[in-house]
């Protein structure tokens, strides 16, 4: 059964968002529908607009992502959403990381059962001590701009068979990946979802 709800569409790059009626499908196993009073656009959906990322109108931006110890790097609007995202999927570890202490003391009331600032500590190190030495499942990067290192750093996050999961735009330099990092099953992800 479909549902009808209003959506910011991009019908040509480059130029503005119509709020236009689209239709959804009725929630699957697992997910949920939820009513908004306001939305805003994500930083990298600037990126669809301007045509940085290569996507055929007509497109309707957004991002997701999970797992049973999630780290989200990045506490903007979209590492936010992670964050309560990974807490209504039950995540029993939810590890927030940023350089903004006022964002992270938000991250906990979204549902991060722990926060690191970035600025102040060893972010693999700190992992590693609230995991026990296991690592995260999932490391979701939610930044305006992934950069290489932050890569470096979520690889480094991860227990195996672990996911990098990248929600955020990309800057130059992501070919610099060492591939070797990801054993035990590891892998990385890109999620920039259009309907």
């Amino acid at each position: 059964m479909a549902i009808t709800t209003e959506a910011a569409v991009l019908r040509t790059v480059g130029e503005p968002l119509s709020i236009e009626a689209i239709q959804i499908h009725s929630p699957a196993r697992g997910e949920v529908i939820l009513e908004m009073g306001a939305a805003g656009i994500c930083g990298s959906d600037r990126y669809v607009i301007e045509g940085t990322y290569p996507v055929e109108p007509l497109a309707v931006c957004g991002h997701e992502g999970a797992g049973d110890a999630v780290m989200v790097l990045g506490i903007g609007g979209v590492g936010a959403a992670a964050v309560m995202g990974a807490a209504l999927a039950g995540a029993e570890r939810i590890v927030a990381v940023d350089i903004n202490a006022d964002k992270l003391a938000l991250a906990c009331g979204y549902g991060a059962t722990d926060v690191v600032d970035a600025s102040a500590a060893d972010v693999a190190d700190a992992v590693a001590e609230l995991t026990g030495g296991w690592g995260v499942d999932a490391a979701l990067l939610a930044p305006d701009r992934v950069r290489p290192e932050y890569y470096e750093t979520a690889i480094a996050c991860l227990g195996a068979s672990g996911m990098v999961v990248q929600v955020g735009g990309t800057s130059h330099g992501m070919e610099s990946i060492r591939f070797s990092d990801l054993v035990a099953g590891r892998n990385i992800r890109g999620v920039v979802e259009m309907g």
